[in-house]
């Protein structure tokens, strides 16, 4: 005869294979607003929000159920492989290249790809320091028809500018301003989200004979580091460097 289970039972064996559906919406809103702005301690989230988190039966489960969403979320580690934080990750959210390559008073016309997929935006407004303000060359927002057009095709349409902001800030890489201005330390230490390497290597600017004397290392190592945090190794590498690269202040 089959063994009969009761309903506590059964729940307890769904639980192991599938986490809790929260809403991943409703936390992703969470996550970019105050005090937050995008990064949470893995530690404070039952803090953030405690009718979801508290949910979950511990902390293996909360990490099964981060992961179901990568393309929202991304869990960043320490050393020994222990999540230290939370954060918003939107991996389609890539600022075109080609776009910041223009220049309207030489007359350079930059991205023409009707089909780009990225986003035409300033990326050192995006970084936060661009000096040329309203007279920049390049989009300071993501109200231009080529923006509008990927955030209805993305499903992004409906976050303010600033939310906007807040989330392509949390979705590109960045190298520790700290780690590079100390020559190596940070006072963040494992709860830093940024990525310890060095700028010129990230840059592309270290020169190959350089590498071997680097304090911070090279490229390699940049790799490894992004590597751990993206979990996405077979992309990794100067390419995906290349486009989703915030540069350091001193660029």
């Amino acid at each position: 005869m089959a063994e009969k289970f009761d309903l506590s039972t059964l729940k307890e064996m769904l639980n192991e294979i599938m986490p809790a559906d929260l809403d991943a919406e409703r936390v992703f809103q969470k996550m970019i607003q105050p005090p937050y702005h995008g990064r949470v301690s893995f530690r404070h989230l039952k803090n953030m929000d405690p009718d979801d988190f508290n949910r979950l039966s511990d902390d293996v489960e909360t990490i099964r159920w981060f992961r179901r969403y990568p393309s929202k979320f991304v869990l960043f580690e320490d050393d020994k492989n222990r999540v230290r934080m939370c954060g918003v990750r939107i991996p389609s959210a890539k600022i075109c290249l080609q776009y910041l390559s223009g220049d309207k008073e030489g007359g350079t016309a930059g991205c023409t790809d009707e089909e780009c997929y990225r986003f035409h935006i300033c990326r050192k407004f995006m970084a936060g320091y661009c000096k040329d303000g309203p007279s920049c060359s390049f989009n300071h927002h993501f109200q231009s028809d080529h923006n509008r057009r990927l955030l209805v095709k993305q499903g992004l349409d409906k976050y303010s500018e600033a939310d906007l902001l807040k989330i392509f800030v949390n979705s590109q890489l960045r190298v520790c301003d700290s780690y590079n201005e100390s020559r190596g330390f940070c006072q963040h230490k494992d709860s830093c989200t940024r990525l310890h390497v060095c700028s010129c290597a990230a840059r592309g600017s270290l020169k190959i004979q350089d590498t071997k004397n680097c304090h911070f290392g090279s490229i390699a190592q940049l790799c490894r580091a992004v590597s751990s945090q993206l979990r996405h190794a077979s992309t990794i590498g100067k390419k995906l460097v290349k486009h989703r690269y915030l540069p350091h202040m001193s660029s």
